[in-house]
């Protein structure tokens, strides 16, 4: 899965997706953000620690 999505995916792309999808749902209760999750800020977190793969 993981070289699929390395060879066919875009991360930058996702991040803003996730984002605008984020942005969609505020001021709503969590439990009801679907399908709106907060990875991409794990993720963002994740890059900023300049790990090669």
């Amino acid at each position: 899965m993981y070289v699929l999505l390395k060879k066919y995916g875009n991360q930058k792309s996702a991040i803003e997706n996730a984002e605008k999808l984020e942005k969609l749902w505020e001021g709503e209760k969590f439990a009801e953000h679907n399908p709106c999750t907060k990875v991409h800020l794990l993720v963002k977190e994740l890059e900023s620690l300049n790990i090669e793969t």
